[in-house]
């Protein structure tokens, strides 16, 4: 009689990353992006997911709950995605809340406008779960090595000179 190997394929299923624990703020002025991109969140594993239409709203939303993630469209009516991230950055308390853009228009010029603006990621929609959760990954790296202290200089000592004792 053979005997039977046994595997633990818990090992194997898709763990939770620590960072989904923190509140997500999804800013697109189109119901359909709003609901693709919370569902997206949510098999990531995210489960706090609040959602605005504009960048009036969430900017509203933002002095009243503490983020941990920000993704935001870029084209909207009233305040728009660039003009949210500006405020979020200017802003001393919001300022280091990751912040991901998304937009249908990838032009070189428009990432760079992000990027000089503080932008922690820039997404090109459409984008899938893979695509989603590999740019999260990269931002939470990200703010995480932003966040930790800067290493402090060791100073050495001068040291006296030890041939001059064996004159």
């Amino acid at each position: 009689m053979r005997a039977e190997a046994t595997v633990d394929y818990t090992r194997f299923a898709k763990r939770k990353p620590a960072y989904c624990s923190a509140a997500v703020l999804v800013v697109d002025d189109e119901a359909i992006a709003l609901t693709v991109v919370s569902q997206l969140l949510k098999r990531i594993g995210f489960t706090d997911i609040d959602s605005a239409t504009n960048g009036l709203a969430a900017r509203t939303m933002m002095t009243q709950k503490k983020y941990g993630l920000v993704i935001s469209d870029w084209n909207m009516p009233e305040m728009n995605g660039l003009d949210l991230l500006k405020a979020t950055r200017g802003d001393e308390s919001l300022r280091k809340t990751p912040f991901v853009i998304t937009s249908i228009d990838g032009s070189l010029e428009r990432v760079q406008i992000a990027r000089v603006s503080g932008v922690s990621a820039f997404l090109l929609k459409p984008f899938d779960e893979t695509t989603l959760r590999t740019k999260l990954e990269e931002v939470f790296q990200q703010a995480a090595r932003l966040d930790r202290p800067a290493p402090e200089k060791v100073r050495r000592t001068p040291q006296p000179d030890l041939d001059d004792d064996l004159d």
